[in-house]
């Protein structure tokens, strides 16, 4: 539960995560094709700019857009094509303050539509364009969506994460960019995590690919502030995410991670079937389901694993110790059982689950 303090920060300065998205391309530069948001053009990369509280629909965030503009010119504008949520974030003084009470409308619906969205393009990316290799970068709002929705899973065509004032921001993970703007002259704040509690890193959630840039006194990654840092700071550590050569930074860092050459290589063929007409596992398994709205196609469990597949998607539990959710994978995944070691899912208990 938030302290009061933390409280008092997201209602006081709810308004400016909206004024930190207000200027940026007012446009994507690829409209989404389908109600999934996967484009047809297929480029070798498409980065996916997630806009923060309060920003239209169709908008970059601003470091996104500085961010995207140094990859294509290190790669080539037709190399990089650049996709934007097509709808409104919500924001607003009432929203945050909602956010901040963990009230389940306004803000959090809002992150819920937004991963909804992005798992939905990311699992539709591989049929549409097999070859292409995404980006994912997030600003406020945007980088707990992107944040979340990475973590479920070891997404295969994602190459690099860039993450701007996450307000699940974790300053233990090695993913970690803090600094008194981009040239910090010593780590004052050490040990403070965003204002909705840091991030806590999982099997699938590979911190080499990530880089999360935080700035001292940023309300929204480092909370709880005092009253004076409150009134002193305001929005300004939020809002200028551009200004100290962090977008750049984190374009030669990609650059580093995808090479030079910009060549991603094709996609794997299918290689096994999950098994779609098996119908088991324990009760306890499908009240928590139900009680998740989760309502399951088929499901296949062992004494340790759990897969439960319902619509597009497949959702790894581990039940020996208590059910715990261990990741999804979307049902068109190319290797169910690359998949599932991906997810440290030993191989005998893959064997077992992957039976007819």
């Amino acid at each position: 539960m938030f302290g009061k303090t933390k409280l008092q920060t997201w209602a006081a300065l709810g308004g400016c995560v909206c004024a930190a998205t207000g200027f940026g391309a007012q446009n994507s530069k690829s409209a989404p094709a389908n109600e999934s948001g996967a484009t047809t053009s297929c480029s070798d990369y498409n980065l996916i700019d997630v806009h923060g509280s309060g920003a239209a629909s169709y908008t970059e965030s601003p470091a996104g857009s500085v961010l995207a503009e140094q990859l294509q010119m290190s790669l080539s504008p037709k190399q990089v094509e650049v996709d934007t949520v097509p709808f409104e974030a919500a924001g607003g003084p009432i929203t945050l303050a909602g956010a901040a009470l963990k009230l389940p409308r306004g803000y959090h619906q809002s992150v819920v539509k937004i991963k909804n969205w992005l798992r939905e393009w990311l699992q539709a990316l591989p049929g549409d364009c097999p070859n292409a290799k995404v980006i994912l970068v997030g600003y406020s709002q945007g980088a707990q969506a992107v944040g979340d929705v990475y973590q479920e899973r070891a997404w295969k065509q994602v190459v690099g994460v860039v993450l701007f004032g996450d307000p699940y921001y974790n300053h233990a993970d090695s993913s970690d960019r803090f600094g008194l703007n981009f040239q910090p002259k010593q780590r004052i704040k050490t040990k403070l995590d965003g204002a909705l509690v840091g991030r806590k890193p999982r099997d699938a959630f590979n911190s080499s690919l990530v880089q999360s840039y935080c700035h001292q006194e940023d309300f929204v990654c480092q909370a709880p502030l005092s009253k004076y840092e409150l009134v002193r700071y305001g929005k300004s550590q939020h809002n200028n995410y551009t200004g100290f050569g962090e977008p750049e930074k984190a374009a030669k860092y990609l650059m580093g991670l995808i090479g030079s050459s910009g060549s991603p290589k094709p996609s794997p063929k299918p290689l096994g079937k999950w098994p779609t007409n098996r119908h088991d596992g324990p009760p306890a398994l499908f009240l928590m389901l139900g009680a998740n709205f989760i309502s399951p196609d088929w499901s296949s469990c062992d004494p340790a694993y759990c897969i439960v597949g319902s619509d597009n998607t497949v959702y790894v539990f581990s039940v020996d110790q208590g059910i715990n959710e261990k990741g999804t994978i979307p049902l068109g995944y190319t290797d169910p059982a690359e998949g599932l070691g991906e997810l440290k899912v030993p191989k005998p208990d893959i064997d077992k689950l992957l039976a007819p």
